[in-house]
């Protein structure tokens, strides 16, 4: 699971540092809002999903206590990027009054949202 991780990491990051010299990216309260994610490629997007969820599940590292983080962990386990990437894509469509947000926070919502309809129906 580690060198899973580390390797999707290491992708994100690559991917980052292409396209931040490409046009550059001002970081200043996170990466994007919900309009770059939607003009992204699809590689793009799948890209951003992994690197989200990567951060996310990094949280522990940084002083959040591993229980508030566990519900995450458990509900993206075994998903793809591609799954990611289309549950923001269709929190992004049914929610384009947050299209400005950043888009840290709306992976985060969009993620959160899918978690408690999942638990709705189970």
């Amino acid at each position: 699971m580690k060198t899973i991780l580390t390797t999707f990491l290491v992708i994100f990051l690559t991917a980052a540092i292409v396209s931040a010299a490409e046009q550059g990216v001002l970081i200043h309260n996170g990466f994007g809002t919900g309009q770059d994610y939607i003009k992204m490629s699809p590689s793009q997007k799948r890209v951003y999903a992994m690197g989200a969820v990567n951060g996310i599940l990094l949280a522990p590292l940084f002083g959040a206590p591993k229980e508030k983080v566990q519900w995450f962990e458990s509900y993206v386990e075994n998903m793809t990027d591609v799954q990611v990437a289309a549950i923001l894509a269709k929190y992004l469509e049914d929610n384009p009054g947050r299209w400005h947000d950043g888009l840290h926070i709306l992976m985060y919502s969009a993620i959160k949202e899918a978690h408690a309809k999942s638990r709705l129906r189970n």
